[in-house]
């Protein structure tokens, strides 16, 4: 895992110097989680005429291949909710249904969850599983459980998180449901977008916990002050950069994006 440490190394300066990148626990798992783990085994780049571009890492030189994984972009790993790059030839139509986003985004908002030692969270989308990692790194693999709707994501994250060295709690079920055997938790972070926050959520943390959502196109910060008043406590907007790709199933009166 020491290939691309260089290239982790200058993506935690460049975060640091956008002022996104601040507490020194996160720089360290910046530096330590190779991002081109949560990649295989491949990616789709934009061509033309909205076409994508696949790249396998298997047949990728390395060092090319860790130029594409430190990019400050999202990456698109999965098309039309089952294709993956390893599976075509040439140049491919589709849409996004599974990509790792920029890293800026995603540290960004792991920061805003201020998390401390011992804390539990629950990350609402899966994805790559490169945030989890993250979390994970700095919190240990016991007190991180994710959620991802699609089997196919799910199975690949698990794998990308096992040979990362993290053998946490990678759970495959609807988003919107959380999940209680685990709970309650202290942080619950959405990757995807939600209409409203879903009570199922409040209930599953603790009181004076933080749940982080793109919620209406902006970040959400909730902190809930009892329990049994869901809806009370401070909200942090924020502008919203993250894409909203993650499908976790129907909101009742809302809805969800694809990720």
């Amino acid at each position: 895992m020491t290939g691309t440490a260089p290239q982790r190394r200058a993506l935690a300066d460049r975060l640091t110097l956008l002022g996104v990148l601040v507490n020194p626990r996160w720089r360290a798992a910046v530096e330590a989680v190779p991002r081109e783990l949560f990649l295989h085994p491949g990616v789709f780049l934009p061509a033309e005429g909205g076409r994508w571009h696949p790249i396998t890492a298997a047949g990728t030189a390395p060092d090319a291949w860790g130029r594409i994984a430190y990019r400050d972009e999202s990456l698109t790993t999965q098309l039309d909710g089952h294709l993956t790059a390893d599976q075509v030839d040439g140049l491919v139509e589709g849409s996004p249904t599974s990509s790792s986003t920029t890293p800026v985004t995603v540290v960004d908002m792991i920061e805003k969850l201020e998390v401390e030692d011992g804390h539990q969270v629950l990350e609402i989308g899966t994805g790559t599983g490169y945030s989890a990692a993250l979390m994970c790194f700095r919190l240990g693999e016991d007190n991180v459980t994710t959620i991802e709707v699609d089997p196919e994501v799910s199975a690949r994250a698990d794998v990308a998180l096992e040979t990362a060295g993290f053998s946490t709690w990678t759970v495959t079920g609807d988003g919107l449901l959380g999940h209680p055997r685990r709970a309650p938790y202290d942080r619950v972070i959405a990757t995807c977008a939600v209409r409203r926050i879903p009570y199922t959520w409040v209930r599953q943390t603790k009181p004076g916990g933080i749940i982080l959502a793109t919620v209406g196109g902006t970040w959400q910060l909730r902190h809930r002050t009892r329990q049994g008043h869901g809806d009370r406590g401070r909200h942090r907007r924020g502008q919203n950069r993250r894409p909203q790709l993650l499908h976790a199933g129907p909101v009742p009166g809302g809805g969800t994006d694809r990720r």
